[in-house]
């Protein structure tokens, strides 16, 4: 283990962790911009659409993160950031409805809503955080340097002629997305937790609720979808729909030690680049959800049950247990229960692939028993820590100051 990615001191510096109301207002304005990324992939579950719908989301998450980094030491932006910030916000809603490739807003708008909202992430740091100025000068100036490029890299793409837009325009968005995902994820990120100045609590915080809004979003999807169609809804499903959304909730909010960001670089990397597959995960399963339970029992659900079910839910899966391996616990097994849950699904959705059951009632049931028996066994597994020599305390101090004890 190098020097870098040894446990450090959390900072120093006097900080209220206290998420202020612009933030709950810029997450709803993300919640609105998951919502109709999960509107277009319902009208549309095709493969390519959900690959489309996670660049997208990609995007967003990324956004959402260096914004919230920017304000990580200070929860209520300053006159001069407000404005910056609301434009974001414009720009971010606009190109989730030009997402629709279908739809009637071209790509030329979303291409320019998107290059408005890497503008707006660079001038965020441009402006700079007087916290933070000395500490971050040269991995910021990279950070804004590189979402000008992609904002760059987006106009000529909406500049393209109208036949070969169409044509180039996500090849345009990947490259602009690998660029600030490489200056990010980098310098930028490295530096901050090299030099410890990242606010654990506040951000810890932030990610719970965006976490928290996605897959409450979930269940919220299923109620409106049984609302509109009328007449009495399938109690069975919705009991299992209500099982997973909840297993799944519990697995990320009760892990053995909530609410620990890691404090070393490759971890934190880990944990960062894993919240965009739970966040994705949970767009997909709740049109999945949602989608399901409306269906006729008569109606074969191979496409559903692949695409909009169990990918998502496995998926979901592989990467809580890629963030509980980011952070500590002296429970080890609970990782490799959710990495075999992962694995049932899948099996599952295998098997209804060659022998699909009649109607959407038993695959939904099978894989809410799966999921059940996961989280049994992790719930069990998290008890034991009760008993156990290592405290919650002593492997919280062992994390966050090792002279006080080791991993």
């Amino acid at each position: 283990m190098n020097s870098s990615d040894r446990p450090t001191r959390r900072t120093p510096y006097n900080h209220d962790p206290t998420v202020g109301w612009f933030e709950l207002f810029y997450d709803l304005i993300i919640v609105a911009a998951t919502l109709e990324l999960g509107v277009q992939l319902a009208k549309h579950p095709t493969w390519r659409m959900a690959g489309w719908i996670a660049l997208c989301f990609t995007l967003l998450f990324g956004v959402w993160v260096l914004t919230t980094l920017h304000s990580n030491f200070r929860s209520h932006p300053t006159s001069t950031t407000y404005p910056i910030i609301v434009i974001q916000m414009m720009g971010i809603l606009i190109a989730c409805l030009a997402a629709n490739r279908h739809g009637g807003i071209d790509d030329w708008h979303g291409l320019v809503a998107v290059a408005v909202v890497f503008s707006t992430v660079s001038a965020l740091y441009a402006v700079g955080n007087h916290i933070l100025e000395d500490v971050e000068r040269r991995s910021r100036r990279i950070l804004e340097r590189s979402f000008g490029l992609a904002a760059i890299i987006c106009l000529v793409g909406a500049l393209l002629p109208k036949n070969i837009e169409k044509r180039y325009a996500p090849l345009c968005l990947l490259l602009a997305i690998a660029i600030v995902a490489i200056s990010s994820l980098g310098p930028y990120v490295g530096d901050r937790v090299k030099r410890h100045v990242i606010n654990e609590a506040h951000l810890s915080e932030r990610m719970g609720q965006l976490i928290l809004i996605l897959l409450g979003e979930s269940f919220l999807k299923v109620v409106l979808s049984i609302g509109r169609g009328g007449g009495r809804p399938d109690y069975l499903l919705l009991t299992c729909t209500f099982i997973i959304v909840f297993s799944l909730w519990a697995l990320y909010f009760e892990p053995t030690i909530a609410g620990i960001v890691p404090n070393t670089i490759s971890r934190m990397r880990i944990w960062l680049i894993a919240h965009i597959g739970i966040g994705a995960s949970a767009l997909g399963l709740a049109v999945g959800l949602s989608e399901i339970t409306i269906l006729d029992q008569d109606v074969a659900i191979t496409k559903v049950a692949t695409l909009l079910i169990a990918f998502p839910l496995m998926f979901m899966l592989f990467c809580l247990a890629i963030t509980e391996m980011a952070t500590p616990s002296p429970v080890r097994a609970t990782p490799y229960v959710r990495l075999g849950t992962s694995s049932a699904v899948l099996i599952v959705a295998g098997i209804s692939l060659y022998t699909p059951f009649d109607g959407p009632t038993l695959f939904l049931v099978l894989v809410t028993l799966v999921v059940v028996c996961g989280i049994v066994t992790d719930r069990i597994l998290i008890k034991k820590m009760d008993v156990s020599p290592i405290t919650r305390g002593e492997l919280f101090d062992a994390w966050t100051d090792p002279s006080k004890g080791s991993l």
